[in-house]
């Protein structure tokens, strides 16, 4: 893949994705309709499309305008570049976007960092991974207990089923199972 940089009657120079120069016939190459859609993302992780105008990061710093993205390669011009007439090539993920096109925004608008908690445990030095939860049975499961709160507080009721904040009970006095918050249970010895 490569983009014309000069074309005389009889030879025609070709910069391609490597960066080298080669002469080739006109019936040597044949020409690829370029797609305005394509969309690549550059160092920082922006969208880059073609007719952004991009800078090289490190290398020579060259900067230009977008005419072609070919497989994670960038194709820019630059007007007041001497060499190659003002084309080069680089990967996508050594440019960054200086303007986009259209006004887009260039920078990722989100921080996906504040998202994961892992991330955000590691920032903070003095906080602390809680314990992780032993597998097995709840020792309140089979037990009689008091509910303290709520719409059936005085009831007696035997644990079913436990969560890690709620129990399910069945009552004595009536024949229904519930829900109800550990905290508002108290174990009958």
């Amino acid at each position: 893949m490569g983009i014309v940089v000069r074309a005389d009657r009889e030879s025609v120079r070709i910069l391609d994705q490597n960066g080298s120069v080669a002469t080739r016939i006109p019936s040597q190459i044949s020409k690829i309709d370029a797609r305005k859609n394509t969309v690549a993302t550059d160092k920082n992780g922006a969208e880059i499309r073609v007719g952004d105008v991009v800078k090289e990061s490190g290398g020579e710093g060259k900067n230009g305008t977008i005419l072609h993205l070919h497989r994670g390669y960038v194709f820019a011009h630059n007007k007041l570049g001497i060499e190659n007439s003002g084309l080069w090539v680089n990967r996508c993920s050594n440019v960054i976007t200086t303007a986009a096109k259209g006004g887009r925004i260039t920078a990722p608008t989100t921080d996906l960092t504040k998202m994961n908690p892992a991330l955000q445990m590691r920032n903070r030095p003095d906080a602390s991974m809680a314990p992780p939860q032993r597998p097995g049975r709840d020792p309140l499961q089979g037990r009689l207990v008091h509910i303290n709160k709520g719409t059936y507080k005085g009831h007696r009721a035997i644990v079913k089923d436990t969560t890690v904040t709620e129990a399910r009970l069945e009552l004595q006095t009536k024949n229904k199972v519930i829900n109800a918050p550990k905290s508002q249970l108290s174990i009958i010895e």
